[in-house]
């Protein structure tokens, strides 16, 4: 994240923080669970059809349940529950066994809570 102070002009940043995955056997699954399209064939129509259907819009993130996938270019980066949609009254072991729960049931196999991580992600540019 940026700390400026003075004029600052023609800047933007962006950071997410997520219970979640990013493993890529998880999200193999995951992604044949829900149906997203193959970005390797190479239709952006078919995956900004999926995107506009299940979020609103054509990049980002989409929700499935409480679980959120987020895609950066046609990609499926990470699988999990934004920080602050996180109940407040349990602990991180809870958060994180709910969110393997929840990806369990989605793609019809127990998931491992070491897999589910505290993921952040800060990115910006000038």
């Amino acid at each position: 994240m940026k700390c400026r102070s003075g004029f600052v002009s023609n800047s933007s940043s962006s950071s997410f923080v997520i219970f979640g995955t990013y493993k890529l056997p998880l999200l193999e699954k995951f992604i044949k669970a829900v149906e997203f399209p193959n970005s390797a064939d190479g239709d952006w129509d078919k995956i900004n059809d999926f995107m506009y259907k299940n979020a609103g819009d054509y990049y980002g993130s989409a929700k499935f349940g409480e679980l959120e996938m987020f895609v950066l270019d046609g990609e499926v980066n990470y699988v999990g529950i934004p920080f602050e949609d996180a109940p407040n009254d349990k602990t991180i072991g809870e958060i994180k066994t709910d969110v393997a729960k929840a990806i369990g049931k989605l793609i019809g196999e127990e998931v491992d809570i070491k897999d589910i991580e505290l993921i952040s992600d800060i990115s910006g540019n000038e």
